[in-house]
């Protein structure tokens, strides 16, 4: 006998407090750093905010020049923010899409469920994800070694200090 997925032909069940607590919190996750690098565009900065990894070990993170990509990106400037991380663009989309789903969600009350939220919950997709990053990263890290960025900024950080002692 055969089973019949009916689950697209049912309604689907409102979104609980906590759900609409999480598409909050994923709206405004989204939003701020699409948002900042707007706000950013215009002068205005945040003279605390640095990269702690950058800062204390003096190399750089996995997302370092992400900021400077959305600007780029948020002035037009394609160029410019490939030159600053490679998958700003991307990064840049995802949040986008993401402020779209999750405020039409909240709007509508109800979980959407689309073709790429069932792809992204797939952990080998997951998986993907952060193996391209951190491939990307590495490469990153291999170039600034190569002309000789990396080992300078390393031995005048915090940690470079401490350890040279």
């Amino acid at each position: 006998m055969h089973s019949i997925d009916l689950s697209d032909r049912l309604p689907t069940p409102a979104l609980s407090s906590f759900g609409r607590c999480l598409r909050v919190a994923a709206v405004a996750s989204a939003a701020a750093p699409v948002l900042g690098a707007f706000i950013y565009n215009t002068g205005f900065r945040v003279t605390w905010l640095v990269c702690p990894i950058r800062h204390f070990t003096g190399v750089p993170c996995p997302t370092c020049g992400m900021t400077r990509a959305f600007m780029a990106l948020a002035r037009g400037d394609l160029s410019a923010a490939w030159q600053h991380h490679a998958l700003g663009g991307m990064a840049f989309l995802a949040f986008g899409v993401a402020i779209v789903h999750f405020s039409l969600e909240l709007i509508r009350n109800r979980p959407i469920h689309t073709r790429y939220s069932k792809w992204l919950s797939r952990s080998r997709h997951q998986r993907a994800i952060v193996l391209i990053l951190i491939s990307y990263h590495g490469v990153r890290l291999w170039r600034w070694g190569l002309t000789g960025e990396l080992q300078p900024a390393v031995l005048q950080s915090p940690l470079g200090q401490w350890l040279m002692g």
